[in-house]
């Protein structure tokens, strides 16, 4: 059977925490929030179109901004929770 070595043990790295992920995902939000557009958020829907910067309201996520267009049919959005990706013009 293995045994493990005796002698000092190397330092064990620290693993990030759900909360802790909840904290930086929460600051790419507010990050985004402050570089976004001043225009009020646009309900979202399958087939409508948005830009890099367009603020957006969804049904179950909440407030979101566009962070980056993927292809034609796909957007990141960060939210409060985190960064989601959404189809668009469908």
């Amino acid at each position: 059977l293995y045994r493990k070595p005796r002698g000092p043990e190397a330092p064990r790295s620290r693993k990030k925490t759900a909360g802790t992920r909840l904290s930086d995902s929460e600051s790419a939000f507010q990050k985004a929030m402050q570089v976004a557009s001043d225009e009020p958020p646009v309900p979202y829907a399958l087939s409508g179109h948005f830009q890099k910067g367009q603020k957006l309201r969804h049904g179950r996520f909440g407030e979101g901004v566009v962070v980056n267009v993927l292809q034609a049919q796909v957007v990141e959005v960060v939210f409060k929770d985190g960064v989601r990706r959404l189809a668009m013009n469908r």
